[in-house]
């Protein structure tokens, strides 16, 4: 459709539906039409201001990116006409005042401000262009242009007796009303004109609705006082005209030519980097979110086998990755998916044929326009050749290290230019006791010499390979160590390069220090050994003991003077043949068990000289030569002859005495059974059974202290008793004495084997005496069934442990061993703590069990 029939017919459209709601209002039958109206003006009003606002909303919050001076001073025209047009509103009779009295004349004159203003500012647009006065169109210089334009109104409004303007009558059909509206519609129509021929000659569309925009307003004005609802509706329509051009100019024109230069940009980038991508050296593999390849180049297809359409939508780690380092890829795209991307990872990838290849991986996000993760991007780059080289090249270095390290001299590189260290060994470092931080890069004298210049000429190895450019080999001084002396023999060898110029030279140190040490010593040591042999020979002259020393036939090289004496001249003689006229060694020889096992022998022997038996001490040792092999053997005889006579009559002696000492235990045993007889033949003339009891009881106590003495006399160890053996007899000894009925009172004995000293024996016999026979006759009354156990047993810490219990009727609770007037067990309590030195303790549930803990191993 032609634009200006669409013009027309969106103009007459607008104007016939304000005429019909006109109409409809009239003839509705409404009692107050007049306040119908006012409302209908009041909202359709408001919305002009609203649409006039959003106008300037649009092209203030746009101009940061569309840069647009024109859009920028219509949207600030719109912001003047809508609070123009607000305080029209503001200013009708039935509002309440604003500033000052409200009326129709107040009212008329903001409408035709508003009018005038815009149509006078719409025409001064159509010469702002878009890049216009750039320094003096700007945001802040509008916002005052809008207060001074705005005040202008304002002023002639609340100051009307000031304006002749103001005086005028200005109701709808006066003379200056309709004067005004004609200018109005003249700049407006020139306006609309003017920015139809601009459309036509840029071919922008958003110029077109400001052209079509001012037309409608035109027309407005010229019903709006016939048809107020259609002018209403017109100029709203207008205004909206003037929305869509200024929303494609200020937001869509902008983002258009954007979008247009970014796709450029896009294409440019994506030429380009497809190039870069297709012509890159290393392989680059891209991969959406499941891991499945989205894009492959020629590189990847070249290093892997695979080409682009084979490996498309298939999973990249079933492709490139080997089974056993799955987990390692999958932990490297989590975190390039997390943000942390991996760059020069070296690892290993599989290619189409299984070989596997060193690879180094770099690994990135791909990101869509809205900067969300899109996928992920791979590049990748066969190191094969150089891990092979690096591999060969770590070898080559170690070996050269290894070789260099087991050296068991000192080595340092040495560079003749300035003297600085720039290699050592092990040995070059441990010698001197530093690390190579502290070595490398410092002068070799400052280092071996502690020097702050270089070495004088005639002592420094250095310059002599420097001056010959020849290995060259001298003893020399180092200082190691605080100030200690190396002695070193030193060997340099030079370096040249191509030119023939000596540039380092291999410093090689020998530490020959305890070689020079062993000279001096082995030559204090000739003298020094003339002399201890010397001093040898007149010790071995002054020992009281004989002395030879045979060779490994056992012939005869040395002998002193002693043994000279007693054996006689041997010398040269084999020894079995000259002592013990034999043909063969002798048995048990002491010099021949030394040559086979290398360990010193001692053994006694008698001989026979004449009618005279003397005893021999006899001691043999081998003799090594200094690679340690046995070549001789020296035996030392010493006379103990006397010493044998004197323990011959110690262990006579001893005999008599043990054969005396059983003699008195017997005869102790003798005595004690010949008293206990007494007692027992005293007890035949007693009548009271108490005392007869005591008299047995005194019996007993003989029997444990008899026995006592009768194994002494048996034992082999006069001082000490078999325990074990003292216990079983003197149980059995007061069973005999108390039990009638042997089958109602069990007895169960757990005792160790244990030997024990006489002063300890006698007291334990007595208290085990004591406690049995007290649980024999009070334990169990009336002939009650029972069990009496005895223990004795060796504890921790050199501690024995006697116990001796029953489960009879017990003893009762308040009783006090140590002040009881029972004579046997306050006997116990004196023996178990004065003579024993122990501790005794009661436990009197389920009967009574006695314990006794003491000392009693030595």
């Amino acid at each position: 459709m032609n634009p200006l029939f669409k013009l027309l017919a969106i103009i007459v459209s607008v104007f016939l539906m304000g005429f019909l709601l006109e109409e409809a209002t009239d003839l509705s039958g409404i009692n107050n039409p007049e306040s119908l109206e006012d409302t209908f003006e009041l909202l359709s009003e408001l919305f002009s201001v609203f649409v006039a606002l959003s106008i300037f909303g649009i092209t203030w919050y746009a101009y940061d990116k569309s840069r647009d001076n024109h859009s920028l001073f219509l949207g600030a025209t719109f912001l003047i006409t809508g609070l123009l047009i607000l305080f029209h509103l503001l200013s009708y009779p039935f509002m309440p005042d604003f500033i000052t009295p409200n009326s129709s004349h107040k009212a008329a004159i903001f409408f035709l401000e508003s009018r005038f203003i815009m149509a006078f500012l719409l025409l001064t647009s159509v010469y702002v262009q878009k890049d216009s006065l750039p320094k003096l169109i700007n945001k802040s210089a509008l916002l005052l242009f809008v207060i001074a334009i705005l005040s202008i109104p304002l002023f002639f409004v609340f100051f009307q007796e000031d304006c002749p303007f103001c005086a005028f009558d200005l109701n709808s059909y006066s003379t200056a009303t309709i004067s005004i509206l004609f200018v109005i519609s003249i700049f407006i129509f020139v306006a609309g004109y003017l920015y139809t021929e601009r459309a036509k000659g840029i071919g922008q569309n958003n110029l077109s609705y400001l052209a079509q925009g001012s037309c409608i307003i035109l027309f407005s004005n010229l019903v709006y006082f016939s048809f107020e609802f259609s002018g209403h509706f017109l100029i709203i329509t207008g205004f909206f005209y003037f929305y869509l051009g200024l929303y494609k100019s200020s937001v869509e024109l902008p983002y258009v030519k954007l979008a247009v230069v970014e796709e450029k940009l896009r294409k440019g980038v994506e030429n380009k980097y497809r190039t870069l991508f297709d012509n890159a050296n290393d392989a680059i593999i891209t991969t959406d979110l499941e891991y499945l390849v989205t894009s492959w180049n020629r590189s990847a297809a070249k290093l892997f086998g695979w080409e682009a359409d084979e490996v498309m939508g298939k999973k990249l780690s079933n492709l490139i990755v080997p089974l056993y380092l799955q987990t390692q890829g999958e932990e490297i795209i989590r975190d390039t998916i997390d943000g942390k991307s991996a760059f020069g990872i070296e690892t290993v990838n599989a290619r189409k044929d299984g070989s596997m290849i060193f690879v180094s991986l770099t690994t990135s996000q791909l990101l869509d326009s809205y900067h969300n993760l899109a996928g992920l991007s791979f590049i990748i780059r066969d190191i094969t050749e150089r891990k092979k080289a690096e591999d060969l090249l770590k070898k080559s270095k170690e070996f050269s290290e290894t070789v260099i390290n087991s050296m068991n001299d000192a080595m340092g590189v040495i560079d003749v230019n300035n003297f600085t260290i720039t290699d050592v060994n092990s040995v070059f470092l441990k010698n001197l006791g530093m690390t190579k931080e502290e070595v490398i890069g410092k002068p070799c004298y400052e280092i071996t010499h502690k020097r702050t210049q270089p070495c004088p000429g005639d002592i420094c190895p250095l310059l002599n390979t420097l001056d010959t450019g020849k290995y060259s080999i001298v003893e020399h001084e180092h200082y190691i160590n605080n100030w200690e002396k190396q002695y070193v023999e030193v060997s340099t060898s030079p370096i040249i390069d191509e030119n023939g110029k000596v540039v380092n030279v291999i410093y090689v140190a020998r530490d020959i220090t305890e070689r020079k040490r062993a000279e001096k010593t082995i030559e204090g040591s000739l003298k020094q050994l003339e002399e201890e042999k010397a001093k040898t020979e007149s010790i071995i002259a002054a020992i009281g003991d004989a002395i030879s020393i045979q060779d490994t036939d056992f012939r005869v090289l040395y002998q002193n003077k002693i043994h000279q004496d007693i054996m006689g001249d041997q010398k040269g003689e084999y020894c079995y043949r000259k002592y013990e006229h034999r043909d063969h060694i002798c048995e048990g020889c002491p010099v021949n068990l030394s040559f086979k096992d290398g360990k010193i022998h001692t053994e006694e022997r008698c001989m026979i000289r004449g009618e005279e038996k003397i005893f021999f001490e006899i001691t043999a040792s081998p003799l090594r030569d200094s690679t340690g092999n046995i070549i001789a053997g020296i035996e030392v005889a010493r006379n103990i002859t006397e010493r044998k006579k004197t323990e011959d009559q110690i262990a006579g002696s001893l005999h008599e005495k043990e054969t005396l000492l059983k003699e008195i235990h017997h005869r102790v045993k003798n005595n004690m059974q010949i008293v206990s007889s007494l007692l027992d033949y005293q007890t035949q003339f007693i009548k009271d059974k108490n005392v007869i009891d005591i008299f047995i009881e005194s019996q007993n106590r003989i029997a444990s202290m008899a026995l006592v003495h009768e194994k002494l006399y048996q034992s082999k160890d006069l001082a000490r008793i078999d325990f074990y053996d003292y216990m079983s007899d003197l149980v059995a000894n007061v069973f005999q004495s108390y039990v009638k009925n042997s089958g109602k009172i069990k007895l169960n004995m757990n005792i160790e084997n244990i030997q024990l000293d006489i002063d300890l024996a006698i007291p334990c016999g007595l208290i085990i005496n004591e406690l049995l026979t007290n649980s024999l006759k009070y334990a169990f009354p009336a002939g009650r069934e029972g069990e009496i156990k005895v223990a004795f047993h060796k504890t921790d810490e050199n501690m024995l442990q006697l116990m001796i219990s029953d489960n009879g009727i017990g003893i009762p609770n308040d009783m006090d061993i140590r002040k009881t007037g029972s004579l046997g067990l306050h006997l116990v309590s004196i023996l178990a703590e004065n003579q024993l030195h122990g501790k005794i303790n009661i436990n009197r549930n389920e009967g009574t069990e006695f314990t006794i803990e003491f000392k009693g191993i030595k």
